[in-house]
């Protein structure tokens, strides 16, 4: 019930601060209105219990630990190998500022909320907000709990969406340089940008197939084509322990799993918008680019049901699908139809929020709900 009525609060404030036109006297409240909109999720996020979530302890612990620790026997010790330093020097950070845990969980759910706010606000004069700031809550906000350190990179790459969109690579490179000192996983993110590169060029068609049939060769070659890869990337240094660890865990496959859970992650969505996809791309002719990335990912959620943490990469690719949900509401002209497409969507967001989060089929060993607050 702590989820449901705090969803419904943030899309109600969500579609009053999206179609409340506003003045120059009014600036001030309106960015108020704002600021507690992103307040709520992330309030709700900051009194969670420890054990709201299988790595949310993993995090208490890491804090606990930095909140006693100096800063040399920190940053020049073997601790800072074994996280990212983005990751480390915010923890850091909180730690200093008191020596409690919800503290920590406050202020990485108001980062990564006012990122993802900020980002849906880039679509505003397209598409609606509202929908996209719904897709988010239903879909992953309650997993994120789980993520701290990739809800943090998942949300930079979100709010960069933008600077894929207009091809400007620099601050696109920025963006998820700075998101993978937070997850090394967010590298992943810079085919993002190759996909809106391919969408620019004029005989785009050619372009899909081509990448299309580069997804299908790579789900061809299985398993053993992530070992070389991910050695590879051992080898520059970049989490190489862990990389490592990966490589050999599928090494050890020789075939896929077929992991149902996994497949309904990303097969629905890849056949909507495949089966509306003249709609969709009529809206924008981005929305060619967001709907290249849901191959993608079910290319990574697919590598998944090999190694299950892996089909976390996803998630870069995942986001996409809030953006192109808006796009295909939108694309409903006719009141009626757009209310019909309105309530499929409803009913589609909390069959998905039940199966996975009420019904736990995330699979986490400290599952998500019901909430629990530290009070």
């Amino acid at each position: 019930m702590a989820y449901t009525l705090m969803f419904l609060t943030v899309i109600a404030l969500t579609f009053i601060y999206e179609h409340s036109g506003y003045t120059k006297e009014q600036v001030i409240p309106h960015y108020i209105l704002g600021l507690v909109i992103i307040l709520i999720p992330s309030m709700m996020g900051g009194f969670r219990a420890v054990t709201v979530g299988s790595d949310n302890l993993n995090y208490y612990n890491t804090f606990t630990y930095l909140a006693n620790h100096s800063f040399s026997e920190i940053f020049f010790g073997s601790y800072s190998n074994d996280t990212e330093i983005g990751a480390l020097i915010l923890t850091w950070l909180i730690s200093r500022l008191g020596n409690n845990y919800c503290l920590f969980a406050f202020i990485t759910s108001f980062i990564t909320y006012a990122l993802i706010f900020e980002g849906a606000k880039y679509y505003q004069s397209r598409f609606s907000m509202t929908v996209i700031i719904a897709c988010y809550l239903f879909i992953y906000y309650c997993p994120m709990y789980n993520y701290v350190r990739q809800a943090i990179a998942l949300a930079i790459v979100f709010y960069a969406f933008r600077y894929a969109e207009e091809r400007k690579f620099k601050k696109y490179l920025i963006a998820v340089m700075i998101a993978t000192t937070f997850h090394v996983s967010a590298i992943l993110s810079l085919i993002i940008y190759v996909a809106f590169y391919l969408n620019s060029l004029e005989k785009i068609k050619k372009w899909y197939f081509v990448v299309i049939a580069v997804i299908a060769l790579l789900l061809i070659a299985g398993p053993s084509m992530m070992v070389p890869i991910l050695n590879k990337i051992g080898d520059l240094g970049i989490r190489t322990e862990t990389v490592y660890k990966y490589a050999r865990r599928f090494a050890s496959y020789t075939q896929y799993q077929f992991v149902p859970v996994h497949m309904l992650r990303a097969l629905p969505q890849l056949f909507i918008f495949t089966l509306y996809y003249k709609r969709i791309t009529a809206t924008s002719k981005e929305m060619r680019g967001y709907y290249i990335l849901t191959w993608i990912q079910f290319f990574f959620m697919a590598i998944g049901c090999v190694f299950e943490p892996f089909s976390r990469t996803s998630l870069y690719f995942n986001y996409s699908e809030f953006i192109l949900m808006a796009s295909l509401i939108r694309s409903f002209s006719q009141t009626r139809w757009r209310q019909v497409s309105v309530l499929a969507l409803s009913l589609f967001l909390i069959g998905y929020w039940y199966f996975f989060t009420v019904l736990n089929y995330y699979g986490f060993s400290y599952p998500v709900f019901p909430y629990t607050s530290v009070f």
